[in-house]
């Protein structure tokens, strides 16, 4: 049986294969007794300009399919108040059959252009002639300038073709998002959008828009929208498209005008109010619909698998970003002196008076530095080649604007961002286990005014909240505006929960790495106390960890100095009985001076101390057989020599023991995942001893405890 080679190609687009037969003759082409290729669609459209992605146009038809759905909806809702008070002739059952679809009863969407009254009422044919009486604007016109008798149905049905002309052009409103999108792509404007002048950027986004036709209407004495664009129809100028644009204020105020002209409408009140407001089932041509909601997008916590990931203006965010910054910061009395942290106590001054206290997206070090100068009454400087404290001038710090915003609104409310309560004007059902109608006044936090900034969509609900719900005067109202505009879009990359266990740590002036490390040991081992959790720590487990490491970093500078040596001036190559000489020891203390700055501070047992420890490892070098096999082993494969099979097998032990259990002449101190699940398991047992089950698997290392709570570390990485 002869042997065929099937050859396959696996492109991106297509799929090739081939069926060879190397019996069939020398020449490739001969040898081919089966061939064929499948291509596949690209996954992209072809136009005239090249390829576009057909998910971008996919999503292009349901904006729009959405835009006219939302359209339709509107038309249907001011209809539907129209026909409540009489100001249209449409059928109730024409409407109905205009927005009702359902499919199981057969049911579709069908314009009423049975309705006869309806059409000609939508042509503006009042009377029934078959000819329009009047265009649109020139109906809104008369309204601001002729009186009315709303007894008569025809004169009621003007008025509501002129109110369904202005929820079907209802005017531009200037949102948040778009105007600092607009902002970001005008090159030209070197103004920075911030929290103080948003609103104004706001407004100023929509006097730009309203321009031409407010300067048109001041020009001619007009009062609304209406009367200029029926003066810009009587000149033959076309209003569709044109650089008259109105703004939905405009629109706005012209129904306004309407209850406030027509004496005939003083009796509807409740009319004008449902025309105008943009509250949810109450407004028609005004209301907004919410966008929709992307918390399905949001990614997951780092740590907290099953938590959605922080929005970066939380308050936690940002104490947590200052944290991490103070707890770096080092500074030293001399140019030649010891590295130091800043004291607890600064630390709370600095976030209390610098990150906190003043409103500022980010700000210059320098300010920091000139605080801790005046703390600590020292001159430091990181510039010209001099370097006492460990930042420059001009780096940039993330300030916390939103707390500072939250501050403010305390102030004003004579209490701090901890402690604020504000009572409202809601009251709600008091939850209990028994049915009762007792009610309770909703009280509001800090965190509750933050959380309604970052949902409210625009700056008249922040307004409207603030005087109604909070019974807020100008100057609150002011702080809480502000503080909606400092609200930031984004993520970050950890949950609400994560950082509140982190930051627990942080304001003990731990640093961020050790402050993650130990989030969860209050909850897995039950002990609240964070101090005492710090203070364990570091005696029992980061202070002999570090000095662990400080031996090993200086044996491992030793014997690299050895390593670089040549091969003819290395003393005591496979000797392995070789004891450190009196040089060797005048080496290590050398080593130690040059590689540690605090050995000429420490006393004579702590530094004999030390040359013991260091020498201990050098010694132990130089005793490892394993080093010599390896290199020997090394030089075997460089020089292509082709060792026995009982020189492999005597390698063998030696190799496996360096691959999976690296030898003393590694003298590092690991930290891999292992040495912090060591470290985890002796915490744990050190604070509850008595109520902690340890057990180590291949997945990671689970603690349990009383409370049935397992961590898990390792290939998991969990927090």
């Amino acid at each position: 049986m002869s042997k065929k080679i099937l050859g396959i190609d696996l492109g991106t687009g297509s799929l090739g294969m081939s069926l060879r037969n190397p019996e069939l003759g020398d020449n490739i082409q001969d040898q081919l007794e089966w061939f064929s290729v499948t291509t596949f669609n690209s996954g992209t459209g072809t136009n005239q300009t090249g390829e576009y992605s057909l998910a971008a146009e996919r999503r292009s038809h349901v904006q729009s399919r959405r835009l006219k759905e939302h359209s339709r909806w509107k038309r249907w809702s001011t209809l539907a108040l129209l026909l409540e008070y009489d100001m249209c002739p449409i059928r109730k059952e024409s409407l109905d059959k205009w927005r009702t679809y359902d499919k199981s009863k057969g049911m579709k969407r069908a314009f009423p252009i049975d309705d006869t009254s309806f059409i000609q009422w939508l042509r503006m044919d009042f009377n029934g002639d078959g000819i329009s009486d009047c265009t649109a604007f020139q109906l809104r016109r008369d309204l601001v300038e002729k009186q009315f008798d709303f007894t008569i149905p025809i004169n009621r049905y003007k008025l509501g073709r002129a109110i369904y002309h202005i929820a079907l052009h209802r005017g531009f409103k200037s949102s948040k998002g778009e105007t600092l999108a607009e902002q970001e792509e005008d090159e030209k404007n070197d103004t920075v959008v911030n929290a103080d002048n948003l609103e104004k950027a706001l407004i100023a986004s929509e006097e730009d828009r309203k321009k031409e036709l407010s300067d048109y209407m001041d020009s001619h004495g007009f009062i609304t929208v209406g009367q200029a664009f029926a003066s810009l129809e009587g000149e033959g100028k076309r209003i569709r498209d044109s650089r008259y644009q109105a703004i939905r204020k405009q629109n706005t105020d012209e129904i306004n005008e309407y209850f406030i002209f027509q004496e005939g409408l003083a009796s509807y009140k409740d009319l004008h109010e449902r025309l105008i407001s943009t509250k949810k089932g109450v407004g028609t041509l005004f209301y907004k619909l919410p966008l929709r909601p992307q918390k399905g997008h949001i990614g997951k916590c780092t740590f907290e698998k099953s938590k959605q990931r922080c929005p970066v203006s939380h308050p936690e965010y940002e104490k947590y970003r200052a944290w991490s910054f103070i707890n770096n910061i080092k500074y030293r009395e001399r140019e030649d002196g010891v590295w130091v942290e800043l004291p607890l106590t600064l630390k709370q001054e600095l976030y209390r008076e610098v990150f906190s206290s003043k409103v500022r997206k980010d700000f210059a070090f320098e300010s920091v530095r000139k605080f801790i100068e005046k703390q600590l009454g020292l001159t430091l400087k990181n510039a010209d080649g001099v370097k006492t404290i460990n930042y420059k001038d001009n780096i940039l710090v993330a300030g916390c604007p939103v707390t500072a915003r939250l501050q403010n609104i305390a102030k004003l409310c004579d209490a701090t961002i901890d402690n604020l309560k504000i009572q409202g004007l809601k009251t709600r059902p008091i939850h209990a286990t028994k049915p009762c109608n007792e009610k309770h006044q909703v009280t509001y936090d800090a965190l509750d005014l933050w959380h309604f900034c970052f949902e409210a969509e625009e700056i008249e609900d922040v307004k409207r909240f603030a005087k109604q719900s909070l019974r807020f005067n100008g100057d609150a109202t002011d702080c809480l505006c502000k503080l909606w505009t400092s609200i930031e879009q984004g993520y970050t990359t950890l949950s609400l929960k994560a950082l509140r266990n982190i930051n627990c740590f942080l304001e003990y002036g731990l640093k961020t790495s050790d402050a993650i490390f130990l989030a969860k040991v209050p909850y897995i081992t039950g002990e609240k106390d964070i101090e005492k959790i710090i203070n364990l720590y570091h005696e029992k487990v980061k202070i002999p960890v570090e000095e662990s490491q400080r031996i090993a970093r200086i044996a491992n500078k030793l014997i690299a100095d050895y390593k670089s040596l040549a091969l003819d001036e290395r003393f005591a190559e496979h000797d392995f009985n070789y004891q450190l000489q009196k040089e060797d020891k005048e080496d290590i203390v050398r080593c130690i001076q040059s590689t540690d700055s605090s050995f000429e501070l420490m006393d004579a047992d702590e530094q004999q101390t030390l040359i013991t420890e260091v020498s201990r490892l050098y010694q132990a070098f130089f005793a490892d057989k394993s080093y010599t096999i390896l290199l020997w082993f090394r030089i075997l494969l460089a020089t292509k020599t082709i060792p026995t099979i009982w020189v492999l097998l005597k390698l063998v032990p030696y190799v496996i023991r360096l691959y999976y259990a690296p030898s003393m002449h590694f003298a590092r101190m690991s930290t891999s995942c292992w040495t912090k699940v060591s470290i985890l398991k002796k915490l744990a047992l050190l604070l509850r001893p008595q109520e902690s089950t340890m057990t180590l698997t291949n997945d990671g290392l689970s603690i349990n405890t009383t409370k049935n709570v397992k961590m898990r570390t390792g290939k998991s990485k969990r927090f």
